[in-house]
């Protein structure tokens, strides 16, 4: 079975130490995709990709460049189109990965061939962060009920697409949570260190938490109809 982290980077001062953090935890052997959106993290990560490929659990680095325009959900969709595993878990510039993660998602992956969630540090069951993703459920079954062969939900910006998926999941038996798999979710309003203050980024997401919401509750009747 192979495996592929997928990174969506907007925060271009953070793709450096999220690479490293990525390569010390994940014991098992992996590709890693990269999506950037400016030629200086291009640079800063194309720099550090020889010594990067030196860890015998790194298979492969691919740098794509994005346009800073896209949401997240856009460059993940990106970044899922122009990879081919069979597992992928999507990374994000404002997580912590703790050592070990991996080979727990993956031994859940492997029961329920679908989508799981590892534990975050902050929210509860069944959201979590990734999520982590069977490529033959996407494209055999679609994590979306209503659109074929279909990663992420059409409308929404950023918010409630996950929990549509994981929700979607459940109702069809095909989601798995790790507890003991450690991704922290960082977030401006969680990391005391400093390290993530507020940015355009994250107040562009909470500019469209109300109508992801709306969208989302809309759309409950598709997952809650499957039995």
């Amino acid at each position: 079975m192979s495996f592929a982290v997928l990174f969506p980077c907007r925060r271009g001062h953070r793709a450096v130490e999220t690479v490293a953090n990525i390569l010390e935890t994940t014991p098992e052997l992996f590709r890693l995709y990269i999506a950037v959106c400016d030629d200086a993290t291009a640079r800063s990560l194309a720099g550090i990709a020889r010594d990067a490929l030196r860890h015998d659990n790194l298979d492969a680095l691919h740098i794509l460049p994005t346009p800073y325009e896209w949401t997240a959900l856009r460059r993940c969709t990106f970044l899922y189109e122009h990879s081919d595993e069979d597992v992928f878990f999507f990374a994000a510039d404002d997580f912590r990965f703790h050592l070990g993660w991996s080979t727990r998602a993956l031994e859940i992956m492997a029961e329920v061939d679908g989508v799981v969630t590892v534990n975050d540090l902050h929210d509860a069951y069944p959201v979590g962060a990734g999520p982590m993703f069977s490529r033959r459920y996407v494209v055999e079954e679609s994590c979306v009920l209503d659109e074929p062969r279909t990663l992420f939900p059409s409308g929404y910006h950023h918010g409630f697409a996950d929990i549509e998926i994981i929700q979607t999941a459940m109702a069809r038996h095909r989601f798995g949570y790790c507890q003991l798999a450690a991704v922290e979710h960082l977030r401006h309003d969680r990391d005391v260190t400093g390290a993530l203050p507020n940015d355009d980024t994250y107040t562009e997401i909470e500019s469209h938490y109300q109508t992801d919401q709306a969208l989302y509750e809309s759309r409950r009747h598709l997952w809650e109809a499957v039995v």
